[in-house]
């Protein structure tokens, strides 16, 4: 059986003192679709995972893959610091 593909456009973040969720949200405000939770220590995992596959593309491609301003301004860096390793 395929493992189910739910493409979403948006997403929200919570999180506990034990663990963090992520509910993916469809294109066109659609009710959410999907929920992942996982302790604290696989979403800190996964964020590694992530930061390494997507500055590996962004080198592959030769460019930036290209996210609002106010993405970088809400969480306090600037593209330079994703662009220099920056993990909070």
């Amino acid at each position: 059986m395929p493992t189910p593909q739910y493409p979403i456009e948006t997403f929200s973040v919570t999180s506990t003192p034990h663990s963090t969720s992520i509910t993916g949200i469809p294109p066109m405000g659609q009710e959410p679709c999907v929920m992942v939770t996982m302790p604290l220590s696989v979403a800190k995992e996964l964020c590694l995972i992530l930061r390494k596959q997507l500055s590996d593309r962004e080198m592959k491609q030769g460019a930036e893959i290209i996210i609002p301003a106010e993405i970088y301004h809400t969480m306090g860096i600037s593209p330079e610091d994703w662009k220099k390793g920056w993990l909070g």
